[in-house]
């Protein structure tokens, strides 16, 4: 039986941190983190950052795409991936064209996962839109 290598990674949703002064910082800062963090993470030869959305306010990261796509600018070799991109809440064209996107500025470093789940959609929108009506499909 051959071993696999084993990888190292890293992954986030955005998480929002606290400064030196204890303060949670803004969505904006956070997001430049992430960045920075993945910067770093490529010249400590980590194999691949993945990033996951949220739709949530104590996570940054809502377009995971977009991120993985300004680190694709600022890193050589680490792999970019989604953590998961549920289909239930995004549109599979989109999700689609925008990975292509960072593997085109990336040159061909992006990697995409995807599912489905129902509960992470109806609790995604919940807190998004409140006052929006659940699809009967899903709700409780």
């Amino acid at each position: 039986m051959d071993a696999s290598p084993i990888e190292f990674g890293i992954d986030s949703f955005g998480d929002l941190p606290r400064n030196d002064r204890g303060a949670i910082v803004s969505h904006a800062e956070a997001i430049r983190a992430a960045v920075a963090e993945a910067f770093l993470a490529d010249e400590a030869g980590i194999e691949v950052v993945a990033l996951g959305g949220h739709h949530l306010p104590e996570f940054a990261i809502s377009s995971p795409e977009t991120v993985l796509a300004g680190i694709a600018t600022v890193t050589k070799r680490i792999r970019l991936a989604s953590g998961v991109t549920v289909q239930s809440s995004d549109e599979p064209v989109g999700v689609f064209q925008r990975f292509a996107t960072v593997d085109a500025l990336s040159g061909g470093r992006a990697e995409g996962s995807l599912a489905t789940c129902a509960c992470t959609a109806r609790s995604s929108w919940r807190q998004a839109a409140p006052s929006v009506t659940p699809c009967p499909m899903t709700s409780d």
